[in-house]
C-alpha cells in the first residue's frame, strides 16, 4: 500500500472504496467551486485540429484536479482513465465515473497487457485515454514505459497536461500528492 492510500485510510477509516470515492468526488466538486482554474491551451488541444485520439498524461500527484479540468474544458467524444487494480484504483474509478469518464483497470505490474489492449480498443472507438505515467508507484515525475508503448501501438500522440496550484497541502507519500486549498489558483 502506498503512502497516499495509508493517509487516506487514516483520515477516513475503513470506508469501502465506493463510498470513499463518492465522498472524494464531492470534495473535488467543492474544490472546483472554491478555486480559480486558468487553462492555457498552447498546443491547441481543444481547438479540434487533431483528427485522432490523444493519450493525455497527468502526473500522479496532480490527479485530484483532472476531473475538474475535464468537466470544464473537455469537449471531445469521451475519455477513458487508466487506473490500477488496487483498492485505491477502485476508489479512483468511482471518482472519475461520477464525472462521466470511462475506466480501464490495470497497471505495469498487474493486467498491463489486457489494459493496453482495452485502451487501444477505446481509442479505436474515438475515446481519448488519460494516464498518470509515473503511477501507481513511481518514482515521482519519471515517465514509465507504458505510455510510450501505448503511443507506439496506437499511433496516437501523447498530450501532457501540466497543473500547478498557488496553494496546496502536500502529503507525505511517494508522489508527494498535492491537494489544492480553497481559494487558490490552478494553472
Amino acid at each position: 500500500m502506498d503512502g497516499t492510500s495509508t493517509q487516506l485510510k487514516e483520515v477516513f477509516g475503513n470506508l469501502k472504496p465506493l463510498l470513499l470515492g463518492s465522498l472524494i468526488a464531492g470534495i473535488i466538486r467543492m474544490i472546483g467551486r472554491l478555486t480559480r482554474i486558468r487553462f492555457h491551451d498552447r498546443a491547441g488541444f481543444l481547438s479540434g485540429s487533431h483528427q485522432g485520439q490523444y493519450i493525455i498524461a497527468f502526473w500522479h500527484n496532480r490527479m485530484v484536479v483532472m476531473p475538474l479540468i475535464f468537466t470544464r474544458y473537455y469537449r471531445r467524444q469521451g475519455a477513458t482513465v487508466l487506473t490500477s487494480t488496487s483498492r485505491e484504483g477502485a476508489m479512483v474509478e468511482r471518482v472519475v465515473r461520477s464525472f462521466g469518464m470511462d475506466v480501464v483497470r490495470g497497471s505495469s505490474s498487474r493486467r498491463g497487457a489486457a489494459a493496453a489492449i482495452a485502451l487501444k480498443d477505446r481509442m479505436e472507438k474515438g475515446y481519448d485515454v488519460i494516464v498518470t505515467p509515473d503511477g501507481p508507484r513511481g518514482p515521482c515525475y519519471q515517465l514509465g514505459a507504458g505510455i510510450v508503448f501505448l503511443s507506439q501501438r496506437s499511433a496516437q500522440p501523447v498530450m501532457p497536461i501540466r497543473v500547478d496550484y498557488s496553494r496546496f497541502i502536500e502529503l507525505k507519500s511517494w508522489d508527494r500528492f498535492r491537494i489544492p486549498l480553497p481559494f487558490s489558483r490552478m494553472m
